[in-house]
């Protein structure tokens, strides 16, 4: 009998030890909160993000790449002189993350992002803490799942006292196999998780299948007060992506134009759409990226952009503008180490 009672000794102490790993593996997404405890309130929030300009190819970029040029402190003054009310931050998070439990997130990665972060902070000009290219993700959700939610985690015990200007974003531009019921289960999980932290930090939200506006109807928002919900623009793509060197087949788009009434009464009725879904679910509306490429009709571009400005802006969306100094859609050239006073007029200027 000794025998028998150490092998049920062992066992039992055995589903103990699983018991506490299971639950310590989900807790992040167990623990519930009151939604009386949010106290943010998100159309404040959104009102901070009115012209947002996304720090595309500095933070976004596979680890060891480069896509643009170095960002500097001095460039966060730079950007809140030209106008601008806040920053977007698409980070690869994924890769500066361990691949196994805890997936702790390198200090290297923080260290990078925190003094852009504090420096906007100080300039008053608001923040999206943005998780981009989780390409794994979106292939396996499933596989990825406890990965994404112990990022969220670090992130959001990381930022828990920066005020309430900086405002998370669970992910830029689901995809793949990260759809329906899916991404509104993350969706979920991820809200429940950052809420541990930071119960009235406000939180952007976009619907799968690339954050396209006519599947805004498709998501599915969690119950919280203190969301925005969001989406991206680039249509006609034919027009925005013509030449677009990552994409195969787009020099046969370039010398598309843009401008006529039926093209500009496609996107004011696609707006229109946006802002009713949006005026249904009460909640403040995000025009998170849109652009234009530079080998476009310049004349063409800029009208795109002053339209599409305007009618957001005419449907109270925020809006950010992609991006900062890229080659392809900058606003800010690098070269010449100088903004692009037109592009910038088609932004900002009445």
């Amino acid at each position: 009998m000794p025998v028998v009672r150490g092998a049920l000794a062992a066992s039992l102490a055995f589903l103990v030890i699983a018991v506490v790993l299971f639950s310590a593996a989900c807790s992040e997404v167990d623990r519930t909160l009151d939604v009386s405890e949010v106290s943010s309130d998100p159309w404040e929030a959104n009102a901070a993000l009115a012209r947002t300009i996304n720090l595309g190819g500095v933070f976004e970029v596979g680890r060891g790449e480069q896509w643009g040029p170095d960002f500097q402190l001095d460039d966060v003054d730079s950007i809140a002189a030209a106008g601008f009310t806040a920053i977007r931050i698409p980070a690869r998070w994924s890769d500066w993350s361990g691949a196994t439990a805890p997936y702790a997130i390198e200090d290297e990665f923080f260290d990078r992002l925190d003094p852009v972060i504090d420096r906007a902070v100080e300039l008053d000009l608001a923040v999206v803490v943005d998780v981009h290219h989780f390409d794994a993700l979106n292939d396996d959700p499933a596989a990825n799942r406890l990965r994404f939610l112990a990022i969220w985690r670090q992130i959001s015990a990381h930022y828990v006292d920066q005020p309430a200007s900086v405002i998370f974003e669970i992910l830029n531009e689901p995809n793949g196999e990260l759809v329906g019921d899916d991404w509104t289960r993350l969706v979920a999980d991820a809200v429940r998780v950052i809420r541990v932290a930071n119960p009235g930090r406000t939180i952007i939200v976009g619907p799968a299948l690339w954050y396209r506006v006519l599947d805004l109807p498709e998501l599915t928002l969690p119950d919280d007060d203190n969301l925005i919900a969001s989406f991206h623009y680039y249509e006609p793509f034919v027009f925005t992506h013509q030449g677009a060197g990552f994409i195969e087949g787009a020099e046969a788009w370039l010398g598309t134009p843009w401008g006529t009434d039926e093209d500009r009464a496609v996107i004011a009725d696609q707006f229109a759409g946006a802002a009713a879904w949006a005026n249904e679910q009460d909640r403040p509306m995000f025009l998170g990226e849109f652009g234009v490429l530079s080998e476009a009709s310049r004349e063409d571009r800029l009208e795109w952009l002053r339209f599409v400005r305007t009618v957001a802006e005419s449907n109270d969306f925020s809006w950010g503008y992609w991006d900062w100094a890229t080659v392809d859609f900058g606003a800010f050239d690098d070269g010449a180490e100088a903004w692009d006073d037109e592009l910038i007029g088609a932004l900002i200027s009445s």
